[in-house]
């Protein structure tokens, strides 16, 4: 059997494709040099070493399918990594990492990893109060106000008004949304519980302010 650029051969009644197209491509690519690792399917992670710690420092990662990793996150946040192999890798623990316990996910070039139990990471530094969005009320409660600051977890939390339970809405780990409740003339410090409570300080200060019920005499 005749063939263009002898490139198709019959040997009996097989036919052999001799894929010299290929063959050459892939010779250009190493004579130009290394070309940059494929990730060849989603990573996974399969361990995480320490597996609890504060909102800082780093941890190592077991997995597999590391190689050309573009992003990692740790409970939903950002994170910095490096010393990236197919099968490892360091990731810094960003400071605004939910409290509790986190995903840490890693994603290359194919998708992410899925959630799984090996990549869990229990945040344990006690959440910090940065600042109040309103910093006064009425005693009778019922001011909304946004908390933000560090380690808030989206289960297993209380926010108190000094000694008074809160209800509150957990936006991410830097963000509360908090109804005050009532109480006393005063000032009381906001405190965020999750491992611990949020040391107080003079940021976390809600001013209780008197309510006005009647005027006498009225004129």
């Amino acid at each position: 059997m005749q063939t263009r650029s002898g490139l198709l051969t019959r040997t009996g009644t097989r036919l052999t494709v001799v894929l010299a197209v290929l063959i050459a491509t892939a010779g250009l690519m190493l004579a130009g040099g290394a070309t940059p690792a494929l990730a060849v399917g989603e990573p996974t992670v399969t361990s995480v070493t320490p597996p609890s710690g504060p909102n800082s420092g780093a941890v190592a990662l077991v997995g597999t399918n590391f190689t050309g990793t573009i992003g990692v996150t740790v409970g939903g946040v950002a994170a910095s990594f490096n010393s990236v192999t197919a099968t490892t890798m360091s990731v810094t623990i960003p400071p605004a990492t939910p409290g509790g316990v986190v995903d840490i996910l890693v994603t290359n070039g194919v998708g992410p990893s899925a959630v799984a139990p090996g990549d869990k990471y229990t945040n344990t530094s006690a959440p910090t109060v940065a600042s109040l969005s309103v910093i006064a009320g009425p005693t009778t409660g019922s001011t909304v106000l946004g908390i933000t600051g560090t380690g808030f977890a989206p289960s297993g939390m209380t926010v108190m008004f000094g000694a008074t339970v809160a209800a509150f809405t957990y936006n991410s780990g830097t963000s509360i949304t908090a109804t005050s409740p009532a109480h006393v003339v005063g000032v009381v410090d906001v405190t965020v519980i999750t491992s611990g409570p949020s040391a107080p300080t003079s940021a976390d200060n809600f001013t209780y302010t008197p309510v006005v019920t009647s005027i006498s005499p009225t004129s």
